[in-house]
């Protein structure tokens, strides 16, 4: 292979510790693997390959790299059959350290269990395991917290408040853990974010102040500059150029002294100018000006006058002593979050203790622990360990290193030389994945600080600009919107000549642009399908026409397996690609694993398993018999529910069996040999079995999409043996397992498609697509909007700033922005924002032939002026600029509106064609509908005359009105306890205290819980001879937990047994409690709103009556209360509906008259009647 300079470098400079700085498509691989060789194979210096660290980020790397090793040392041999050295490498390669970093932490944890008092045999969390046992954990800390009756914890509760729950306040303190977690020392690490609430100087003087100040700056100077560029649009008008410029002029002045003062004034001072500050009118303008362009010019300056009052007069909303009030007044509260993530983190590692598992982050400590020690005077020290791994590696090779963390690069500087033997290998622009935790900030400063390589003097940097995947019309295009877009404001560094990419792939001449923005109009209504459609055509199209792909040999016609859709988040989206796609007849695949737990496939398979641990599960067992694997039909179901309207559906399967029906005993014998296979295998093994034994794999595989249905149902074989693996075991663990998982929406492995389609368009998110590459390229929902949730957060975490909270009054619930809440939120989104870009470039250098955007919506230009109204042709567009875009669409619009072959964009804009920048890479503007071209629609088919009789028939069906709809907006079904005082009292809404301020453990509600479970399941008549001792029986035979027996007011139930109410039932010959009913009741009884078609229909009620007995020919109902705080009075009120259902129900269950119906309140412990004609049933 032919090695450019800048390559040649990288491999060479083996001197010391080089950075190399790769762009997209530069080779970095191949330039790492031709350094290892040369490292093994020449020179006096030359090393064994178990002397080389070479640590990837990911598993398909490391094995890339591995193998190209093996592959160029076999070419060695067989130049050189006899050298032993040679031999000796390809030997010793399955023993090289050539791994992910995760891997070789785990490795030297494991083979130095013993210096860490750690058994060695712990297993590796999954992510969707890990998952779970983190929630457990923090809602642990979280609830003890709340009963401990902490304040800052019920504010933190307050300020995340979210569905009445702490998710959100848990998501907090795990995100809180996983950040302190990537750094060397996360208790420290955590423990300092709260000192900004302890800095006492000027508020000017503390760091979030200087971060504000230095935004309120920059936005100033962009209005200056935007108001400069206006100034010279107007030039271009006869009549406005005059007034316009003076009005401007004078913003400018503003703009300049406010600009003055923030440098050399304090908070104070600097808010005081700001709110005083008022803009002039605008001039008068000419009658016969032009009047489009005043608009303009108008619109421009109010857009202007805006930003000015959001993002300069709004960084002063508070004075300093306001701010001062803020930080005494939340630095508890700070403390208190931090606190309950230490708290979270000693929790979540019992847990880990207990299942003997450990995650990446643990063994990434864990490896530190073994390499750094300190030196009993504070100081850090390389272990006698950490000595000896730096003598056993002649050099380390970090592959990917903008995606390391702190912890990450401190361990390479404990197993390095002094940092003097590290080869360094990435490209920032690429960094996208911060949040697992990656700091391109770390790549940025050695990058920054490290000298150009001279060929003498280490450490220093190379840096690697040859692309050679892509045509030049893509790298161009790349570079054009890359010099407009990002900078160190807007990106995090500065797209200098240093950074283009240099085209070196040798491509043939091409037909037309490389690269295109496709302006695409779609309906409201079906954006996303109507671009899905539209993108399916194009590739259709260019397929059918025989579109030519450049391989080594020469071209080849395209392929659907050339393409790729690469989508920002399509989590909801893909779905939609794909069967969009598949109407379009274009093959089409992806490896989501978004829509598992709702998959027709998955589906059935967990439902089959629910059935195999307990078939009286009505839902799942239809589910299983209406599948395509047994084939019962709704009328097999309805025939089978007409033989026990009451029991459970699998009790009407046997009958139906019993009495002779072959295809029921048929199913019962299948359910009866899986439930017997279940008993003896693993979760895995009998979800293997159970796809064999029901064909259901072949089944899939003659579904819509059956590669993904395939993909599914591995991937549920994968979850099953990651289960038993964890040391569960059974069905039903794993369906609980199963269900956790759905539940907590915890992450799962990847599907991947087993044998999938060989030519078939890819559909995947950018993050994915990283590290591979795409004839055709075709960058989806451009339009979608940017996540702005950085600026809203109640509880913002920045590394820099600390912990950003907003304040919540108590009295009034209102949220308050506080100064450390602002900046930190600002400071993320700007993070955020650079992170956008760099996808953004990730994306655009996929492709090898062809790149287009796609930019939807029902007016796709139609924003374009007051988009680029004021940005200039300047380059970069100021940063302040581009972090204010909302979209892929409006940066893509706004640097593409410059280029020379624009015009229909600048037309959109309202600009000139002098608003156009030199560049010499074409680029294709293309305006298309999404609607089908005329050349597409199917010909005219001469159709029958219709059939008048029929089609009145058909109107007369569809102009019928049901006449039973408003039934729909009511419950076919409720409870009798619904009709207490309405289904919602507002009266008593919310006036129960939250379960951790429940006096002894259990809430108000558990312990009437446990009254009733107890009156349920007690023998009355020992009952009332020792409450005690059949509390103890209750507890022995399972009926009562020890806590609910320990929350029992034996006191208040002796009264019960000793009150003439007890008297009268001991006396009654027949008895009964805990009664079930299920009675349907005339609708206009329970909603009186109903109309008299529908009032008569009837309403299934069902409830449970605590007590009913016998006196004489008549009944007596009795129901237990344990309501606090109460009178009779109010018992009455509150129950009057639903004991009239109880009376109702036992005279129509019984064919008894009702005589009475009583409430017995345990708090006041009494009887109280119903008032006369309440029970009158």
């Amino acid at each position: 292979m032919e090695w450019t300079n800048q390559q040649l470098r990288a491999i060479e400079s083996t001197g010391g510790t080089v950075l190399v700085s790769a762009a997209a498509g530069s080779g970095k691989t191949s330039v790492l693997v031709e350094r290892v060789i040369r490292r093994i194979t020449q020179g006096e210096k030359r090393c064994d390959i178990d002397r080389l660290l070479i640590v990837t980020f990911t598993r398909a790397a490391a094995a890339q790299v591995r193998e190209k090793i093996a592959g160029q040392l076999s070419a060695l041999l067989a130049q050189h059959p006899g050298d032993g050295h040679l031999l000796r490498q390809q030997m010793l390669l399955p023993f090289a350290d050539i791994c992910t970093i995760d891997s070789y932490f785990c490795k030297l944890v494991r083979e130095h269990f013993h210096l860490l008092d750690i058994n060695p045999d712990f297993r590796m969390l999954d992510e969707s395991e890990k998952d779970i046992m983190r929630v457990e954990a923090a809602r642990a800390v979280i609830d003890r917290l709340h009963q401990e009756g902490s304040g800052e914890i019920a504010h933190l509760a307050e300020l995340l408040i979210e569905s009445n729950d702490d998710s959100r306040l848990l998501k907090v303190v795990i995100d809180l853990y996983e950040q302190a977690q990537s750094h060397r020392f996360p208790r420290q690490w955590l423990l300092d974010l709260a000192k900004p609430y302890e800095e006492t100087g000027p508020l000017e003087k503390t760091a979030c102040g200087q971060f504000l100040l230095a935004q309120a700056a920059e936005a100033l100077e962009y209005l200056i500059g935007a108001s400069r560029a206006l100034t010279e649009y107007a030039a271009d008008y006869p009549g406005l150029a005059g007034p316009f410029a003076e009005t401007f002029n004078g913003d400018i002045l503003i703009y300049e002294s406010l600009s003055a003062i923030l440098k050399d004034s304090g908070w104070d001072e600097a808010a005081a100018a700001v709110a005083s500050a008022n803009y002039g009118r605008m001039k008068n303008t000419p009658k016969d000006c032009d009047g489009s362009a005043k608009e303009y010019l108008k619109n421009a300056r109010e857009k202007l006058k805006e930003i000015f009052r959001k993002n300069v007069a709004g960084t002063f909303f508070v004075d300093s002593a306001s701010h001062a009030a803020d930080a005494a007044r939340l630095k508890p509260v700070a403390q208190k979050l931090i606190e309950a993530t230490l708290l979270f983190g000693e929790e979540y590692a019992r847990l880990k203790n207990e299942a003997n598992a450990a995650d990446f982050s643990d063994v990434n400590h864990l490896a530190l622990n073994l390499l750094v020690a300190e030196d009993g005077l504070g100081n850090h020290v390389k272990t006698p360990l950490a000595e000896e791994l730096s003598l056993r590696y002649e050099e380390i090779l970090v592959d990917e290193y903008q995606d390391i963390n702190k912890a990450q690069d401190d361990f390479f500087e404990a197993v390095s030389k002094d940092r003097n033997n590290l080869f360094m290998v990435g490209d920032v622009k690429q960094s996208i994945y911060r949040f697992r935790q990656a700091m391109p900030e770390i790549f940025l400063s050695r990058r920054d600080s490290l000298p150009e390589f001279d060929g003498v003097s280490y450490p220093a940097k190379v840096l690697l600009g040859g692309n050679f995947r892509s045509r030049p019309g893509i790298t161009g295009a790349v570079n054009f919107f890359f010099r407009r877009l990002m900078s160190a404001g807007a990106g995090e560094l500065d797209y200098t000549e240093d950074e283009y990419l240099v085209p070196e792939a040798d491509y043939p001449p091409g037909d037309g642009p490389d690269a295109e923005i496709h302006l695409l109009t779609v309906s409201k209504d079906n954006k996303t399908g109507d671009e899905a459609a539209y993108i399916a055509r194009w590739i259709k199209s260019m397929v059918d026409g025989g579109a030519q792909v450049c391989t080594k040999t020469g071209t080849r016609p395209a392929r659907f397996s050339d393409f790729c859709v690469l989508i920002r988040s399509p989590k909801s989206k893909a779905a939609v690609y794909i069967d969009t796609f598949d109407r379009c007849l274009v093959p089409a695949t992806s490896d989501l694993t978004d829509g598992f737990f709702e998959a027709r496939e998955t589906v059935f398979m967990l439902s089959l398993m629910r059935v195999i641990d307990n078939p009286s599960q009505d839902i799942p067992l239809l589910s299983v018999m209406l599948s395509p694997v047994f084939g019962f039909t709704p009328d097999d179901l309805a025939r089978l529910r007409l033989l026990d309207k009451e029991c459970a559906l699998y009790r009407c399967v046997v009958a139906a069996a019993e009495k002779g029906d072959r295809k029921f005993a048929g199913f019962l014998d299948s359910i009866a040999a899986m439930r017997r296979l279940s008993l003896t295998m693993t979760a895995g093994s009998l979800v293997r079995r159970l796809l064999d034994f029901t064909g259901f794999m072949a089944i899939a595989g003659a579904m819509g999409h059956p590669e993904r249905r395939k993909a599914n149902l591995y991937l549920l074989i994968e979850l099953a043996d990651r289960y038993e693996q964890a040391g569960h075991i059974g069905t039903a663990g794993f369906i609980r397992q199963m269900d956790r998982l759905a539940e907590e929406n915890a992450s799962l492995p990847e599907a991947s498609e087993h044998g999938g389609a060989a030519n078939a368009v890819t559909v995947m998110s950018i993050h994915k697509s990283k590290g591979l590459e795409f004839p055709f390229c075709i960058l989806a929902d451009c339009s979608k909007q940017f996540n702005k949730t950085d600026l809203s957060q109640a509880v913002a975490v920045n590394p820099s700033l600390g912990i950003g909270l907003s304040y919540r009054d108590a009295e009034q619930f209102t949220l308050y922005d506080t100064v450390f809440n602002q900046a930190c939120g600002l400071d993320n989104y700007k993070r955020s924002i650079s992170e956008e870009m760099r996808i953004l470039y990730v994306a655009m250098t996929r492709a090898r032939e062809k790149f287009i955007a796609v930019i939807s919506g029902e007016n796709p230009g139609g924003g374009l002026a007051k988009l680029c109204a004021g940005l200039g042709s300047g380059t970069p567009l100021h940063p302040f600029a581009v972090r204010k875009m909302n979209s892929f669409a409006d940066w893509l619009l706004a640097a593409a509106v410059s280029h020379p072959n624009a015009q229909t964009l600048r037309r959109m804009a309202s600009l000139s064609e002098a608003a156009a920048i030199p560049d010499r890479s074409p680029l294709a503007i293309v305006e298309a509908s999404a609607s089908v071209p005329a050349a597409e629609e199917q010909p005219a088919v001469e159709r029958p005359a219709p059939d008048e009789a029929v089609l009145e028939r058909i109107r007369r069906k569809l102009s019928s009105v049901y006449p039973y709809a408003e039934l729909a907006a009511i419950p076919a079904k409720r409870a009798a306890s619904e009709a207490a005082a309405g289904c919602v009292d507002r009266v008593f809404f919310a006036s129960r205290a939250p379960s951790f301020l429940a006096p002894k453990g259990l809430s108000p509600a558990e312990q009437g819980s446990a009254l009733h479970a107890f009156m349920q399941f007690a023998d009355y008549a020992l009952a009332r001879q020792d409450p005690e001792a059949e509390s103890e029986r209750l507890v022995l035979a399972g009926h009562l937990t020890r806590a609910q027996r320990e929350a029992l007011d034996l006191e208040k139930i002796a009264v019960f047994f000793a009150s003439p109410l007890a008297g009268r039932i001991f006396a009654s010959p027949q008895v009964m409690t805990e009664k079930k009913f299920t009675l349907a009741v005339p609708a206009r009884e329970l909603y009186a709103q109903l109309s008299p078609v529908c009032a008569g229909e009837n309403v299934v009620v069902q409830g449970v009556i605590d007590c009913l007995f016998a006196e004489g020919d008549k009944l007596v109902v009795v129901d237990y209360k344990t309501d606090r705080g109460v009178t009779p009075e109010l018992l009455r009120e509150r129950y009057r509906g639903q004991l009239s259902i109880y009376a109702r129900a036992a005279a129509e269950c019984f064919a008894l008259p009702v005589k009475e119906v009583l409430l017995y309140s345990f708090w006041l412990g009494e009887q109280v009647e119903l008032a006369a004609g309440e029970s009158d049933e």
